[in-house]
């Protein structure tokens, strides 16, 4: 019988105030893309992961559902997430990266994606000893993708990141609608659906 595929996707989300206005739509967002993604019919071992992540001083800096194949935990834990905080126009993005693709447990031979979804460069002071050019590294060397799926309003250095971010790791830069734009949550869903979709494809298709 044909192997059932593996699918690791983790959700890494920017959960300062200025993404509050948005928060609403990226829930429903998500839901329904993954909801597309499974009307597709396919046979898929799927796992779900979020890291929020916000600033330093904040009620956290990141907070993470680790990988899981129940989809209800993940919304329930997707439905507490709010946007506050932060208050300046950098926050802890190399920390949310760093805890997706190093902290969580990928499976080795699953097809696997991160969706970036932010408005806000990263801060530099608070890089540490991974900042997001090598978490990006360090995914593409272990098969993950990352898509950043950028929100309108954020300035060139938030531009620049997130283009790095998705070229180092094989991924797509998406720009999306501002955070309190009503065509947000379609784009957001067709962006993520589209990805989904396109890596199932992918990895669906037989060797040459």
């Amino acid at each position: 019988p044909a192997k059932i595929l593996q699918f690791d996707v983790a959700l890494v989300i920017d959960t300062t105030a200025s993404m509050g206005p948005a928060m609403p739509a990226i829930k429903r967002a998500i839901l329904a893309a993954l909801k597309r993604f499974d009307g597709l019919g396919v046979k898929v071992d799927f796992r779900v992961a979020a890291v929020a992540y916000r600033d330093a001083g904040e009620a956290y800096l990141t907070a993470a559902l680790p990988m899981t194949q129940q989809l209800p935990e993940f919304l329930r834990h997707l439905s507490t997430l709010q946007g506050e905080g932060g208050g300046d126009a950098a926050d802890a993005l190399d920390q949310g990266l760093y805890v997706a693709t190093d902290k969580l447990t990928w499976r080795r031979t699953s097809a696997k994606a991160v969706f970036l979804i932010s408005d806000a460069a990263p801060k530099l002071a608070l890089a540490g000893k991974q900042d997001h050019t090598i978490s990006a590294i360090r995914a593409a060397a272990r098969g993950i993708r990352i898509h950043a799926l950028a929100l309108a309003g954020h300035d060139a250095r938030a531009t620049l990141t997130f283009r790095q971010v998705a070229q180092m790791a094989c991924g797509l830069f998406i720009p999306l609608p501002a955070p309190s734009s009503p065509k947000l949550e379609k784009a957001l869903a067709d962006a993520m659906f589209g990805r989904l979709q396109a890596e199932l494809v992918g990895w669906a298709k037989p060797p040459k």
